[in-house]
C-alpha cells in the first residue's frame, strides 16, 4: 500500500504523536509499504529525507494550512491518508482526502477530548467544535488511545464500526535496562535520582513536581531531580526561563538539574540511571515516557489521568497519585526510594507488561489490519 502519515511535530521537535508516527512508519515501511510522512519545517531541517525506510517531506510552516494542502495535492497516487492529533494540519489532510478521493484515517491522540472537555475546549467557538466533530464522523477509521477518548468520540457520534483501539509503544531494542553508572558520572549525579522527561509546560505538571521537591528532601535529603525535555536550554524560550526562575525562587538549584531533549539511545541510559521516574501531568492522553521508563526497569510514579490509568495498576505496575497534588506525589516518590524491594517488584512487573503488550510491532499489526480491512471493503 501507498500510505501518507501526517503530523504537526516531527524530528527534531517531536511530541508523543511525532514519535508514534515515526515508529509506526518505520514498521510499515519494513513490511514493504510505501510510506510518506508529511510534517512542518520548524527550523533548518532538510525539506526531504529518508528515515527508517519512510520518506519525510517537510513543508514551510508559514501559511501552514495552505502549504500543507498544496503539498498533499501534489501526491496523486495514494491508498490511504492517516492524520495524527487534532491540529490545523488535520483540516488540510481531510480536504486533500476529499479532493482526491482518498480514504481518511485519524488518530486524535486525545486532543479531540482535550478540546472538547478542557477549560480551553469550553471556550472554543461552537463552529470550530462542530468542525472537529464533523471531521471525526467522516473519517473511515478513528484510532483511540484510551477509554475516555473513545467515550468522547462516541459523544461526537462517531460510529462504533469506525472506532479502533491503538496504543503507544516502545522500541525494545533501544529501551531496555542498561548500566546507568556512566551517565550518572557524566551528569554529576549521586545519591537517589528522580527523573522527569517531557515538555516544560504547566499541563505537564512540572510545577507540581517542583512543589513536591522540598517534601521529598525532608525524608530523602540527598535526592537529585533530573528534568529532561522542553526546548533547548539555550534557546531563550519563556518555558525554560520560567522554569529556572521558579527553581531559583524556591532555592532548589543544588538539587535540581535541567537538561535538553536527548536522543533516544542516550535517553534510555538516563532512564536506567534513575531510581524513580515521575510523570506529574495534569492531562495525559497516554504517555510514551511512562512505558519507556518501565521498559528500562525504572519504577514509575504517575498521575491518575486518562492515559496512565489504562496501563498502571497502583502499587502493582506503578504508583498512581491524584493530578495536581504535590504532597501525594512526594509521598509516592519517598515510598519508592525508601522501600527498594517494593520498587524492584513494581519495576519488574511493569517491564514484563510493556514487553508483552506495548511494542511497535503490535501497534503496526493493528493499523495494517485496519488499512487492509478498508481495502477489502472497497474503501481504499
Amino acid at each position: 500500500m501507498k500510505i501518507i502519515q501526517i503530523t504537526k511535530y516531527f524530528r527534531p521537535s517531536q511530541t508523543g504523536a511525532g514519535v508514534h508516527v515515526e515508529q509506526l512508519s518505520r514498521q510499515l515501511a519494513s513490511r514493504g509499504h510505501e510510506v510518506t510522512i508529511y510534517t512542518y519545517n520548524w527550523g533548518e531541517q532538510p525539506a526531504q529525507e529518508i528515515l527508517g525506510g519512510a520518506k519525510v517531506i517537510r513543508v514551510p510552516h508559514a501559511f501552514a494550512d495552505a502549504a500543507m494542502l498544496t503539498a498533499l495535492l501534489r501526491q496523486r497516487d495514494t491508498d490511504v491518508i492517516h492524520a495524527h492529533a487534532m491540529w490545523p494540519h488535520v483540516r488540510s489532510a481531510f480536504l486533500a482526502a476529499q479532493i482526491r478521493g482518498w480514504p481518511f484515517v485519524l488518530t486524535p491522540h486525545h486532543t479531540h477530548a482535550f478540546c472538547s472537555n478542557s477549560v480551553f475546549g469550553r471556550r472554543l467557538a461552537l463552529p470550530r467544535k462542530w468542525l472537529w466533530h464533523a471531521l471525526t464522523r467522516k473519517s473511515q477509521a478513528v484510532f483511540y488511545l484510551n477509554g475516555a477518548e473513545r467515550q468522547s468520540l462516541e459523544e461526537a457520534r462517531v460510529g462504533a464500526d469506525q472506532l479502533w483501539q491503538t496504543a503507544n509503544a516502545v522500541d525494545l531494542s533501544v529501551f531496555r535496562p542498561t548500566d546507568g553508572s556512566a551517565v550518572r558520572r557524566e551528569l554529576g549525579l549521586c545519591g537517589p535520582v528522580v527523573l522527569f522527561v517531557g515538555r516544560f509546560e504547566q499541563h505537564k505538571g512540572i510545577y507540581d513536581l517542583l512543589a513536591a521537591v522540598p517534601i521529598v528532601l525532608t525524608k530523602q535529603p540527598k535526592t537529585t531531580f533530573l528534568l529532561v525535555g522542553g526546548p533547548p536550554i539555550d534557546d531563550g524560550s519563556k518555558e525554560v526561563e520560567e522554569l529556572f526562575d521558579r527553581i531559583a525562587a524556591a532555592n532548589l538549584e543544588s538539587c535540581i538539574k535541567v537538561h535538553s531533549h536527548l536522543p533516544h539511545q542516550q535517553l534510555a541510559q538516563v532512564y536506567s540511571a534513575a531510581d524513580v521516574f515521575v510523570g506529574p501531568s495534569r492531562f495525559e492522553a497516554f504517555g510514551i515516557v511512562y512505558i519507556e521508563a518501565m521498559a528500562c526497569g525504572t519504577p514509575v510514579v504517575a498521575t491518575d489521568t486518562f492515559g496512565p490509568r489504562e496501563f498502571i495498576e497502583d502499587r502493582e505496575t506503578g504508583m498512581l497519585v491524584p493530578p495536581g497534588s504535590p504532597a501525594a506525589m512526594a509521598e509516592a516518590i519517598i515510598t519508592l526510594l525508601s522501600e527498594r524491594q517494593l520498587a524492584a517488584a513494581i519495576a519488574a512487573r511493569a517491564k514484563r507488561m510493556v514487553e508483552s503488550k506495548y511494542t511497535w510491532e503490535r501497534v503496526a499489526d493493528k493499523v495494517e489490519k485496519v488499512y487492509a480491512r478498508l481495502l477489502e471493503a472497497g474503501t481504499i
